[in-house]
């Protein structure tokens, strides 16, 4: 094990932890920003740098405006004990020590002199305290060598302070120029060069492989104002990297020369998922650790489908992939294979090493083809392992016929490979790229937590037990490969009943064989999933059937939970199911016509809760929770159906929903008698039906009494309360009052738990917010209204959005948009509008709303690190309405002439090239995300003749993806408080003869929630405006 350390962790503005493998008094640890996702002028602050948890964050410096929020950013950090620094042969090539001092104004400098003479040493520091919450850094100069070696040092403020800082613990490194290898062969790559505050390219002459470690620091001070050093486009080969001033400054700086110390990372991440798919190719996003240059391995890990069968990759990029179950047609033409759980685990090119930066396996990827069955294709590795295990993936699809990789000959420092077709194929195949990782057998524990086990089990074409010795979590992640060549014939390995404890595996041969086959040695890598078992999300729906994604819940055999949460409409209502799956479901709102025959319902949002049948344990492992289905009818109103339940809990909650729609009068669950080890439940129609209905698939979790959290650190809660026909009407008194208070707006699912007053029941809930909720009970219209109070089961969770696993790292529209809608009752009048605008939108004051400012205003907190106002109202007067007004008002350009307003109206004449003018400002749009800034973003809907101005809208652009050349827009949209899943998908398209304009190019784009279409979207106009800091007395 090497003495140094390195890594990237993610952080941000607010303080992050970073696990160290012990505490160590003497440590030094060195950080560096090494992306540019927030252009702000930043460094990265520390704490308790000597203990097993340390902490740091992004600061930026607060010359220009207050903002102090930053991007997410990959933090590279190089940690080593104080004392001398040695290379692999014994040779110092460096020292390291840390000094505690104050600095008593901007002119005084501290002297360190070295230990030993350096020929052409080039210095690090970093403040590894927090003493002083004022913005600095270490400012070096005065590098020098030879006989006396030393170096000076300042804590450095921003020139708006006044220079003088609190004693804090300064860390240093001093590294000989140079390239070392370091114990196990690792590379050091040390190095000066020129810069100025303009980007500039610099190679490091060795491959440091993916993502590598970058500490830059400047070691001259020949101007004299406060300078950083920036990072980006970090490679295995080389970086981009400049000065940066304070933002307050012009930005220019003179020439200064940067010290870099460049090094693979020393602790690798393997996150493991779960996807559930069939012969069907399914699109997956990775989320968490997203190496540049990702290897994927991958598993079936069920075994739903006997016919022979694996899993073939397409598109393995940074953010994704896809994938879908390949049979082979050795017996049949017939290739469908039923839904399977696929395990994946992924990492970067290069060596793995765990936690504590030893060395336990590498990983590659190459291109070659297949010339033919007999030809092999050997792969030496970098390092030497006493007890390797190799794994290889086929990660293109360029030649159709279904084949897979085959190993041999596993040694200290190569295998041997081939691109196996099946027998019936003539063994010949296109050039496909194929990735490799090898890994020392034993369980390691790897950055981030997490934990892998790789092992070796000898199996034939039976299935052999394999059992888990490490930490590898209730639900693993489990890829396997045979690792020898002992029967000839092709060979596949399956999975069935893989469990905390463990698993069975075997080899498979081709359908056309015999299906015998040698024993062969099958090498195994498990490990837990990275991400919680659940996904939960909110749903827009009316009385229509709305089809919704169901991404995160990679299970054969998912159940869901849906309640409305909101009480836009007061009718009766519940949420019915269908088609419910690993890749998504339907849902509707059915309203009961005990009163009348309409049926039709307001928009309102559902919350879905779901996870995978079997048990639900939380990050301990201790079981808190179960979910399963019961098939079952209605005979009639009396029949009690009685779950028993598989463990037995103190103090459970039940939930339960109908999944199918095989019965078409309106229906609902009903629950009764929950105790320790099972509940009552049944299909409940209303009273003005028969009380039969037809056989219906019952999804249901119990869960205990509590807060708890998941794999992936995601807390849930569940409880009961009390509650009658009637909401509370105190805005403050929520008839829920969690005992967590969440983040963002949550997630609930609520559902009677007692039966004491026998008429037809559903929940309704209002008033969502992160710390607690309204409840009701509602009988059908034609009862009188009144029930007795029931005892009322909730389910709490945070917003993960539909469709999308990947958590927004910054905003979020749940937690940082506003509560309320975009529904005012009454404007002040627009002052001072030109006639040439004011004569065209009449009423517009009256009646546009106020989006922009909500949107703007939502970015001024946000920016700002504020808390969003609390409130689920819309003001209607008062100080925040003023302040949404006025920053309505900047939305339309008031200050200098109102341009934005102008162009506003100018995309909504006809026959001003709408869309091809909007392509411009799309790209503006894109451009500012890309500096990690939301944006106010117009968007016309409707033109002149089709709608008034005001039928048009102003949104927050916040994120985007790219994905069939379409680009996604994440949006936080006004109108839709609390939702995480409103875009706007946008193409740019050829223009059509009919639709000319400069550009050659228009954009084609609608707005959705989910799945659904809400709008086509006509026009889009770059809006935004700086930042501001609201008013404290919001």
């Amino acid at each position: 094990m090497v003495e140094q350390l390195s890594g990237r962790v993610a952080a941000s503005h607010e303080w992050g932890e970073l696990e160290l493998p012990s505490a160590a008094s003497d440590r030094v640890v060195l950080a560096s920003i090494d992306t540019y996702a927030g252009h702000n002028t930043a460094d990265v602050r520390m704490r308790n740098a000597e203990s097993e948890t340390m902490e740091l964050f992004v600061e930026e410096e607060r010359s220009a405006d207050d903002e102090i929020r930053h991007n997410v950013e990959e933090i590279g950090f190089f940690a080593t004990e104080a004392g001398p620094i040695t290379d692999q042969s014994g040779t110092t090539i460096g020292e390291a020590g840390v000094v505690t001092t104050d600095q008593t104004d901007e002119g005084e400098w501290h002297t360190v002199s070295l230990e030993r003479e350096f020929t052409s040493p080039v210095a690090f520091a970093q403040v590894m305290s927090y003493n002083g919450s004022d913005p600095c850094h270490v400012r070096l100069r005065s590098v020098s060598g030879g006989y006396g070696s030393e170096f000076e040092f300042q804590i450095e403020e921003w020139n708006y302070l006044d220079g003088q800082h609190t004693t804090e613990r300064i860390g240093y490194v001093v590294l000989e120029w140079g390239t070392h290898q370091l114990d196990g062969g690792v590379p050091l790559v040390v190095g000066t060069r020129s810069e100025t505050d303009a980007w500039s390219d610099a190679l490091f002459g060795e491959d440091l492989g993916t993502d590598p470690v970058l500490i830059t620091r400047c070691q001259t001070r020949n101007g004299a104002h406060e300078v950083v050093t920036r990072n980006r486009r970090v490679s295995g080969s080389g970086a981009a990297v400049r000065l940066q001033e304070e933002e307050a400054r012009g930005g220019a700086h003179v020439s200064e020369t940067v010290g870099y110390l460049a090094m693979p990372q020393l602790r690798s991440a393997m996150p493991a998922e779960h996807v559930a798919t069939t012969h069907e190719r399914a699109g997956v996003r990775f989320s968490g650790s997203r190496p540049s240059d990702p290897v994927v391995l991958a598993s079936i890990d069920t075994y739903n489908g006997t016919d022979t069968a694996d899993v073939r990759l397409r598109n393995v990029h940074r953010g994704g992939m896809e994938l879908f179950i390949e049979e082979e047609a050795s017996k049949d033409d017939e290739m469908n294979h039923n839904e399977e759980a696929i395990g994946y685990l992924r990492t970067g090119t290069g060596p793995l090493y765990d936690d504590a930066g030893a060395r336990i396996g590498e990983a590659g990827v190459l291109r070659t083809d297949q010339p033919g069955r007999g030809e092999w294709h050997a792969v030496d590795l970098e390092g030497s392992y006493a007890n390797p295990v190799a794994f290889v993936q086929v990660m293109s699809h360029n030649g159709s016929n279904p084949c897979h990789g085959r190993i041999r000959n596993v040694s200290a420092n190569r295998f041997e490979f081939q691109i196996e077709e099946w027998d019936y194929l003539d063994g010949r195949h296109d050039e496909e790229e194929i990735g490799y990782v090898v890994i020392e057998e034993g369980v390691h524990d790897l950055a981030g937590g997490e934990t892998v086990e790789v092992g070796t089990t000898r199996g034939d074409d039976g299935w052999t037990n394999v059992g888990f010795g490490g930490p590898v979590g209730h639900s693993p992640v489990l890829v396997s490969r045979s690792q020898t060549y002992n029967g000839t014939n092709e060979i596949v390995t399956r999975h069935r009943n893989v469990s905390a404890s463990g698993a069975e595996i075997r080899v498979q041969e081709e359908q056309g064989r015999d299906d015998e086959h040698k024993t062969e040695t099958i090498g195994y890598v498990a490990a837990p999933r990275s991400t919680p078992p659940v996904t939960t999300g909110l749903v827009e729906a009316t009385e229509e059937w709305v089809d919704s994604s169901l991404a995160g819940v990679p299970s054969t055999d998912p159940v869901a939970l849906a309640s409305v949460e909101t009480f836009n409409g007061g009718n009766p209502v519940g949420v019915r199911m269908r088609n419910v799956g690993s890749s998504g479901f339907e849902l509707f709102l059915e309203e009961e016509q005990s009163a009348d025959d309409d049926m039709a319902h307001t928009i309102e949002d559902v919350a879905i809760f779901a996870t995978a049948s079997g048990r639900i344990h939380d990050d301990a492992d201790t079981l808190i929770g179960e979910a399963g289905v019961l098939a079952t009818d209605q005979p009639d109103r009396e029949t009690w159906h009685t779950v028993s339940l598989d463990g037995s809990y103190a103090n459970p909650v039940a939930f339960a929903q109908l999944m199918t729609y095989n019965g078409e009068n309106p229906s609902h669950t009903r629950i009764r008698n929950v105790d320790s080890g099972s509940f009552d439940v049944k299909i409940e129609e209303w009273n003005y039906l028969d009380g039969s209905h037809d056989r219906e698939e019952i999804g249901y979790v119990v869960l205990e009494e509590g807060v708890h959290e998941l794999e992936g650190e995601l807390p849930i809660e569940a409880g009961t309360t009390v509650a009658d026909h009637e909401f509370d009407d105190d805005e403050d008194n929520n008839d829920y009052s969690y005992a967590e208070t969440f983040e963002c707006n949550p997630v609930l699912v609520s559902h009677c738990q007692t039966y004491n007053g026998w008429h037809e029941i559903v929940t309704r809930n209002r008033n969502v917010n992160r710390r607690g909720a309204d409840v009701r009970v509602q009988e059908e219209e034609n009862r009188d209204g009144a029930h007795n109070d029931e005892t009322i089961g909730y389910l709490v969770a945070p917003q993960l959005v539909l469709g999308n696993r990947r958590p927004i790292d910054e905003f979020r529209p749940s937690c940082h948009g506003f509560e309320f809608g975009n529904s005012f009752n009454e404007m002040p009048n627009i002052p001072d509008l030109p006639a040439n605008i004011d004569n065209q939108i009449e009423n517009i004051d009256r009646e546009y709303g106020l989006c922009g400012g909500m949107a703007l205003a939502a970015k001024d907190f946000f920016m700002h690190d504020r808390a969003i106002p609390e409130g689920v109202r819309t003001p209607q007067s008062g100080r925040l309405f003023n302040y949404l007004w006025e920053r309505q008002l900047d939305t339309f350009d008031h200050a200098s002439g109102w341009n934005d307003l102008a162009k506003f109206l100018k995309f909504y004449l006809p026959s001003t090239f709408t869309r091809a003018k909007s392509v411009s400002e799309f790209r503006r749009v894109k451009d500012a995300l890309d500096t990690g800034r939301p944006v106010v973003v117009g968007l016309v809907y409707v033109r002149a003749g089709d709608g008034q101005l005001w039928d048009n809208h102003q949104v927050l652009a916040y994120d985007y993806t790219e994905s069939g050349g379409k680009t996604y827009i994440n949006i936080y949209d006004p109108n839709h408080p609390g939702a995480n899943d409103v875009v706007i998908r946008v193409d740019v398209e050829d223009q059509n003869w009919y639709d000319p304009a400069p550009g050659g190019a228009k954009i084609s784009a609608e707005q959705r929630r989910g799945n659904t279409k809400q709008h086509n979207v006509i026009g889009m106009i770059y809006m935004d405006k700086p930042a501001q800091n609201p008013p404290q007395s919001l």
